[in-house]
């Protein structure tokens, strides 16, 4: 037996694959939850920032379409400016909790413009410690110029 065969016996014998790998999995026991634990957290985190953002846009369209159906009625159909309020409240009912604010303006010069306000942390799903401030507002407008021949006073 050469040398080298000697020498280097011992350490095929102590570097074998089945005892390098049984030692890591003795020493990593349990890190896999560790990890899920601290990944999940900012996960969740961020989808529920996505989930509400898409709420609030949701909100936001809802709006959008109510005011412009408010508007085209006074300023299409000749509705009083007075009826804006209502046609906008029977187009928001599907949101039902939210508290909604309707304001209707008719300029000299024909223009109609409807407001819709509300606060942001209405149109949340939930406001969990007050991240939403109370005093933050989500709101649409609408103009619409007023065809000659409608009706309806201002």
């Amino acid at each position: 037996m050469r040398w080298q065969d000697r020498h280097t016996s011992w350490f095929r014998r102590a570097v074998r694959p089945g005892r390098v790998l049984r030692g890591l999995g003795r020493e990593e026991r349990g890190t896999a939850a560790a990890e899920f634990a601290l990944l999940i957290t900012p996960l969740m985190v961020i989808m529920f920032g996505i989930v509400q953002f898409g709420l609030a846009f949701s909100v936001y369209n809802t709006m959008t379409d109510a005011a412009r159906r408010a508007a085209r009625a006074v300023a299409v159909q000749g509705e009083a400016p007075g009826n804006a309020g209502t046609i906008a409240q029977n187009s928001l009912q599907s949101w039902g909790h939210t508290q909604f604010s309707v304001d209707t303006e008719v300029a000299p010069d024909g223009r109609v413009t409807v407001r819709i306000s509300t606060g942001l942390s209405e149109a949340a799903l939930i406001n969990p410690v007050g991240l939403i401030p109370d005093d933050a507002q989500l709101s649409t407008r609408v103009v619409m110029r007023r065809l000659p021949g409608a009706g309806g006073g201002s």
